[in-house]
């Protein structure tokens, strides 16, 4: 071991999942499409996701769209279904 913090890969994909729950609402008043955090969370969950590459596309473009409310409602219709492909894991 090399002394750092070591994270279950469960705890990652949980963080990660709840991220993009909260990048959902905060579109309303950021434009997520330059946040690291946001794409690094969204990289993660798609990796080994069933419908990742699909789904990662979506919401890349759903960033662009001009109305706020409708892009936070997609984007959180689109955290949920990346949820739902992970199965059983807790959200924090």
């Amino acid at each position: 071991m090399d002394g750092g913090v070591t994270l279950r890969t469960d705890d990652l994909i949980t963080a990660a999942l709840d991220r993009l729950d909260r990048a959902a609402e905060e579109t309303l008043y950021e434009d997520l499409r330059g946040y690291d955090d946001v794409n690094r969370a969204l990289n993660l969950i798609c990796q080994l996701h069933p419908q990742g590459e699909h789904l990662a596309k979506v919401w890349r473009e759903v960033l662009e769209y001009k109305k706020p409310r409708l892009r936070s409602k997609e984007l959180a219709s689109l955290a949920g279904r990346l949820r739902e492909g992970w199965g059983s894991l807790p959200s924090s």
